[in-house]
């Protein structure tokens, strides 16, 4: 009994948050558009920064990963640009 007493006070409180949210979506048809937007540009980069700032970082340990991360940015980057130039034409 001590398992499942355990696993049902981890998992019970998130299906009860999700109920909760399902009652309130269903009764009151609230306008999501402002909290996606809020946590799409606001809150997921926020999430990334702090969890990158709290590790350590070493510089020379990680010279291949930023090599890496220089290299992908720059070929996306150029492929989008070149996609938006060739659209103008």
């Amino acid at each position: 009994m001590l398992v499942l007493e355990r696993i049902i006070s981890v998992i019970g409180p998130v299906f009860l948050i999700i109920a909760i949210g399902y009652g309130y979506g269903r009764r009151h048809r609230p306008d999501l558009k402002t909290f996606n937007h809020v946590s799409l540009h606001v809150l997921g980069p926020l999430l990334v920064f702090t969890s990158l700032a709290g590790e350590d970082f070493q510089l020379q340990g990680n010279a291949a990963f930023i090599a890496g991360g220089v290299g992908m940015g720059s070929v996306v980057g150029g492929s989008f640009i070149h996609i938006t130039l060739r659209k103008r034409r």
